[in-house]
């Protein structure tokens, strides 16, 4: 389903191209014996899927965590006394 909101829109599929005027939709069937594909790309799991949420990404975790255990180790180091061994 190919729909232009804001002013028109141009599309190209192989030799066919086609205006799309505001406000109006078109269906497009690139092959009708294909099985349709969900989303591929960036922020996908695997061969395909939704995108990963970002409520459910763990990174921040892992960045606070490392970020946290080097200022420890600094701050331990910058800290230590030079009597103690």
């Amino acid at each position: 389903m190919v729909k232009s909101v804001r002013g028109s829109l141009q599309i190209a599929v192989e030799d066919d191209a086609r205006e799309i005027p505001e406000g109006e939709a078109y269906r497009v069937v690139l092959d009708p014996s294909a099985d349709p594909q969900g989303p591929r790309g960036a922020g996908t799991k695997g061969m395909g899927g939704p995108p990963i949420k970002a409520a459910k990404s763990k990174f921040i975790w892992y960045a606070v965590a490392i970020t946290a255990g080097v200022t420890i180790l600094v701050l331990h180091e910058a800290f230590e006394s030079e009597d103690k061994p």
